[in-house]
């Protein structure tokens, strides 16, 4: 008798646990799907359990008098589903609805409305284009006196903008911003400012080197379009995420994070156009002139311009290290200047030392660059780049200017100007700059068959009389077989310009620092430092050096 109350217990509780787990789960299911539709699947729950209840109720002591040993393994089962969260739901897969399936985390399906990289997940950033007076005047100069000038720029972007807008777009940056250039370098990869900012994005040197481009007598990755347009799209992202807003990342982009963020702790906004009033006037003028540019560059044909975006003109193939551009270019009958201007970065004239480098070259050079490689391999490496930038100098005991210039093939007038000196007098251990030695360089060239000095000049954009004098000829009379040099004028960023005219001022009576540097276009520490003034007072009858 108390075997049998006891299995009748043991039964109670299966029943009332099978129940309780109909009722529970279910419900827990379908709040963490759906809360609106709980009261409805809360009610199926209820009915299934209570059908459940009553399968159970009719079938159990049936059960119990044919087989007392099912009763052990159904409370093994019911133990089990206490454990298992596989088993606890009292609805099969069948009968589950959408509402009540959960899927573990990181196995959800993504739907074809979703992103399914980062290059789909910015697809839809945009930058809010303003016009207000200010960019309304730089329309009008755009599409007026500088039009001439901004048609050139416009041009010139065709063949950079249709990868620099996937560039950015991969990198959550707004694909308008492709257009920056226009007012950062006017789309020329050779651009190099008054503050020595350099290529298509105006990188100075530390923030080059900050955002992984190499800078060396080798190679300038400043001027490498997709490089340094990948770096500038980095360092956007980075000031937007600074800064809540692509117009102050403009903005920091120009003059500096630590500017605007001094400049919104003083206003206390975050709107451009009211922190701009403490920014500098560049600054203030540089988003304007962007939201400007930009209206024209969407709009072209209304203020009578067009732009074609050509993309890629050119293929790039991998080429052995240093190895002299200008002789690659003569193995494929081209110009050196040609080839120099798909490879704007090789300040170096050279590839740079280390592994294969990849060359670009016209379309249809490629096939070309390819059947001349096993010469190219054979072409003699490139010890030391071709120098078009200063080096520093360390002056020993016995050295003066003139001794200096004689040794690096410049002039003692050039050497002052770069190092900003009044007179000739040095001091040992004192470092200066040593300007380039030039720009020209020299290009061999064997002559072929039916070639002669005319076609030759034409090929590399120099003239007869520069041949004949580069190789001694008297007349133009030149043989097959034989090697000629060709002068190859660079006409590179880093050639230093010609040095300033040197202008002697003599003071008269009223005469002011700040009247002569404003009538001579210089600053007045430049006055005081070509003339070693300790202060601004001037006296009447004597002379200033100024360079203008």
């Amino acid at each position: 008798m108390d075997g049998i109350s006891a299995e009748k217990i043991n039964m109670n509780l299966t029943v009332i646990l099978s129940i309780l787990l109909a009722v529970f789960f279910p419900w827990a299911s379908v709040t963490a799907s759906s809360l609106t539709q709980l009261p409805e699947q809360f009610q199926e729950a209820q009915a299934k359990s209570a059908e459940l209840t009553e399968e159970a109720s009719e079938a159990e002591p049936a059960d119990t008098l044919r087989n007392p040993e099912d009763k052990s393994k159904k409370a093994e089962e019911t133990a089990k589903t206490d454990t298992d969260p596989a088993a606890q739901s009292p609805l099969s897969s069948d009968e589950q609805g959408p509402q009540a399936q959960q899927t573990e985390p990181g196995t959800e399906e993504i739907s074809e409305d979703e992103p399914t990289d980062a290059l789909q997940a910015y697809e839809d950033i945009k930058f809010e284009i303003k016009r207000n007076s200010k960019v309304d005047r730089y329309i009008r100069r755009f599409s007026g006196k500088g039009k001439r000038n901004f048609a050139v720029i416009l041009k010139r972007s065709g063949k950079y903008l249709p990868e620099i807008k996937e560039m950015l777009r991969s990198e959550g940056v707004p694909q308008e911003i492709a257009y920056l250039p226009i007012i950062e370098s006017g789309f020329n990869p050779r651009a190099v400012s008054k503050k020595n900012a350099v290529g298509l994005w105006q990188f100075i040197r530390p923030t080059g080197l900050k955002y992984g481009l190499k800078i060396n007598y080798w190679v300038d990755e400043r001027m490498h379009a997709e490089k340094s347009t990948l770096a500038a799209a980095r360092y956007l992202r980075k000031l937007y995420e600074e800064f809540g807003s692509w117009e102050l990342a403009l903005a920091a982009y120009n003059c500096g994070e630590k500017r605007v963020a001094k400049a919104i702790r003083r206003t206390g906004s975050t709107d451009f156009w009211t922190v701009s009033r403490r920014l500098p006037r560049e600054t203030r003028n540089y988003v304007p002139k962007f939201n400007a540019a930009l209206i024209i560059a969407k709009n072209p044909e209304k203020y009578g311009f067009r732009i074609t975006e050509t993309g890629r003109d050119y293929e790039a193939v991998s080429v052995p290290p240093r190895k002299s551009i200008a002789e690659i270019a003569n193995l494929l009958d081209m110009g050196y200047k040609e080839i120099s201007n798909y490879n704007p970065s090789l300040v170096g004239l050279s590839t740079p030392p280390g592994k294969s480098y990849k060359l670009k070259v016209p379309k249809g050079y490629g096939e070309k660059l390819l059947a001349v490689k096993s010469e190219v391999e054979t072409l003699k490496d490139v010890k030391t780049p071709f120098r078009t930038r200063p080096v520093r100098y360390t002056v020993k005991t016995d050295d003066s200017l003139w001794k200096i210039a004689r040794k690096f093939g410049t002039s003692v007038e050039k050497l002052k100007y770069a190092n900003d000196l009044s007179g000739t007098i040095i001091r040992p251990g004192q470092r200066l700059k040593i300007p380039a030695r030039g720009n020209v360089i020299y290009v061999k060239h064997k002559i072929r068959p039916g070639e002669n000095i005319y076609v030759l000049a034409k090929r590399y954009g120099t003239s007869i009389d520069e041949i004949k004098r580069a190789n001694n000829l008297k007349g133009s009379l030149i043989i097959a077989g034989k090697t000629l040099s060709i002068p190859q004028r660079l006409f590179h960023s880093y050639v230093p310009q010609d040095v300033p005219k040197k202008v002697h001022h003599k003071i008269i009576p009223g005469d002011t620092l700040s009247e002569l540097a404003l009538r001579y276009r210089v600053s007045v520490s430049q006055i005081k430092r070509w003339n070693n003034m300790s202060s601004t007072m001037l006296i009447a009858g004597r002379n200033l050096v100024i360079y203008k």
